[in-house]
């Protein structure tokens, strides 16, 4: 609402041609002052870039998702020439598989570009974060747990050997057998390792480690995990020694 105060201050009138000196030289002013503004000035008035959002961290133990062959537990990672790849087991997919680290297929990791009866190789995408990455500790997700290992090895009969079920979490057994064989319909896979511990559906793939060593992944296997169970690991040595591949970069 317009004021109907009479008191108010008077505007003072100044003559037009003082008034056009006055706007002239304040114009010159504003001018002078952006013209020797410092760059640390302009830089602070500058908005801050938004940071890049942070490369996935992708660990063995991870569920991955395809669009073709659902779902599947990545077993660990592997360096050859200081390039990342995952291991897989070879059911998971055949080669061409593309691989999310989401169910909605919207995080993209990698593609499996090679893929046999026993496993696969995942080559990942440029720019994931495939654990170690730079801190070139190897490790494994077993469930919340975070397990760092420090090489891989073949067990010996009646070691201790451990794997994260999707379904009943950690589950330990002792080993009972080397070199088992098994046929299924992708084909027989040879040298496999047989413990005494459970795995359900959905377990394909998990890391299997014993102490800090790292000793393969769940294959195969019968049972329940209320009376008892035989899991098959695939053994990771031979994978490592057959591609050229090491734990870590």
């Amino acid at each position: 609402m317009r004021s109907t105060r009479s008191d108010l201050p008077a505007r003072p009138l100044l003559p037009r041609r003082l008034r056009g000196l006055l706007a002239a030289a304040a114009a010159a002013l504003a001018l002078l002052l952006a013209a020797t503004a410092t760059p640390a000035a302009a830089a602070a008035a500058a908005p801050a870039p938004t940071p890049a959002a942070a490369p996935p961290a992708v660990y063995g133990g991870d569920t991955l998702y395809s669009s073709d062959h659902g779902r599947c537990t990545l077993s660990f990672n592997a360096y050859r020439g200081g390039a990342p790849h995952g291991i897989m087991p070879g059911p998971c997919g055949p080669a061409g598989t593309q691989w999310y680290l989401d169910p909605a297929l919207t995080t993209y990791v990698g593609t499996t570009t090679s893929a046999g009866p026993a496993y696969a190789l995942l080559t990942y995408a440029p720019g994931v974060n495939a654990v170690p990455g730079v801190n070139a500790v190897p490790a494994v997700r077993h469930g919340s747990q975070i397990r760092y290992l420090t090489g891989a090895a073949t067990p010996a009969i009646g070691q201790a050997i451990c794997h994260h079920s999707q379904v009943y979490g950690i589950r330990c057994g002792t080993v009972t057998g080397l070199n088992q064989t098994i046929n299924y319909p992708g084909g027989i896979v040879y040298g496999l390792i047989r413990a005494t511990t459970c795995s359900a559906p959905g377990d394909l793939g998990a890391p299997a480690v014993s102490g800090t060593q790292a000793i393969g992944f769940v294959f195969a296997g019968n049972g329940n995990c209320t009376t008892t169970g035989t899991t098959y690991y695939q053994p990771l040595l031979p994978i490592l020694s057959g591609l050229g591949l090491t734990l870590t970069p």
